[in-house]
C-alpha cells in the first residue's frame, strides 16, 4: 500500500507566505505621514475658530501660530450662553424651546400619521388614489417653497386662550410647531403606510372573531406590530423637528 505524507512547505516559502499583506518600511511612512496631513487639514479650522473665540480685540485672524492667544477670555462662550441673540432669552431657553418644538412635532406627526396610514393601508373610501398622490406630492416640494405660504397664513391668525392669552401664531412656539408637523407629515404618513401595507390581514380578521372593534384590533394588534416603524418614523420626526 503506498501511504500519502503530509509535506511540510519550504522554510523560504513559509517566509514569503508570512509576508504577504505587510508593507514595507518606506510605504508604512508615506501612509503614516498621508494620514497626518489629512488629520491637521481637518483639525486646523477647527483650532483656527477656537483660537478667534478666544480672542478679545474680535480680529478675523490669528496673530502668530499660537493657539491661545494673547489675553485669551472666555467672554464670548459665557456671552452665548447668557444671550447668544439680540432677543432676551439665554442659551439653555433656546434649547429647551427646540427640545418642545422637537418632541412635540414629533408625537403630533406620529400619532396623526398613524391614523392616516392605517387609513389608507386597510379601508377603501372615494378618492383615496388621489388624496396619497396629493400626499405624496406635498412630500416631493422643497421645503423652502412653503415657506411663503406659511408665513403669510401663520401671519393672519390671531389665538386668543385663556390660559396663554392673546397672541400672533407666527409669532409663537406653535405657530412653529405647526409649521414643522405640516412638513413631517406627509412623510409620516407614508412612511407608516408602506409598513402596514407588510403585515398580515389575517391577524386582524381572527380579532375580529373574536368579537374585537376595529378600534381594539388597530390599538392592540396594528400598533404594537408597528412599534418599529412607529419608532423610526418618530426619531426622525424629531431630528427634522430640531430648530
Amino acid at each position: 500500500m503506498a501511504t500519502i505524507g503530509l509535506t511540510r512547505p519550504l522554510p523560504w516559502v513559509a517566509l514569503r507566505r508570512a509576508g504577504r499583506g505587510r508593507l514595507s518600511l518606506p510605504k508604512q511612512a508615506f501612509l503614516q505621514a498621508l494620514c497626518i496631513l489629512i488629520l491637521l487639514t481637518v483639525l486646523f479650522p477647527i483650532l483656527w475658530v477656537f483660537s478667534l473665540s478666544l480672542d478679545p480685540l474680535n480680529r478675523s485672524r490669528p496673530e502668530g501660530l499660537s493657539i491661545i492667544p494673547s489675553n485669551a477670555t472666555l467672554e464670548a462662550y459665557e456671552q452665548v450662553v447668557r444671550q447668544p441673540t439680540n432677543n432676551p432669552i439665554s442659551f439653555l431657553g433656546l434649547a429647551a424651546n427646540s427640545l418642545k418644538i422637537a418632541v412635540g412635532s414629533s408625537v403630533v406627526s406620529v400619532a396623526i400619521g398613524v391614523s392616516a396610514a392605517y387609513a389608507f393601508s386597510r379601508l377603501r373610501f372615494r378618492f383615496r388614489e388621489a388624496l396619497m398622490l396629493t400626499i405624496l406630492g406635498v412630500l416631493m416640494l422643497p421645503p423652502v417653497a412653503t415657506l411663503t405660504p406659511l408665513f403669510v397664513m401663520l401671519n393672519q391668525v390671531q389665538v386668543d386662550l385663556p390660559v396663554l392669552g392673546q397672541f400672533n401664531l407666527r409669532n409663537s412656539l406653535l405657530g412653529v410647531g405647526l409649521a414643522i408637523i405640516s412638513g413631517l407629515l406627509p412623510f409620516a404618513i407614508w412612511n407608516l403606510k408602506g409598513y402596514l401595507d407588510t403585515i398580515p390581514r389575517d391577524l386582524e380578521e381572527a380579532a375580529w372573531v373574536d368579537g374585537a372593534t376595529t378600534n381594539q384590533t388597530f390599538v392592540r394588534i396594528i400598533l404594537p406590530l408597528a412599534m418599529p416603524a412607529i419608532a423610526v418614523t418618530g426619531f426622525l420626526g424629531f431630528v427634522g423637528g430640531w430648530t
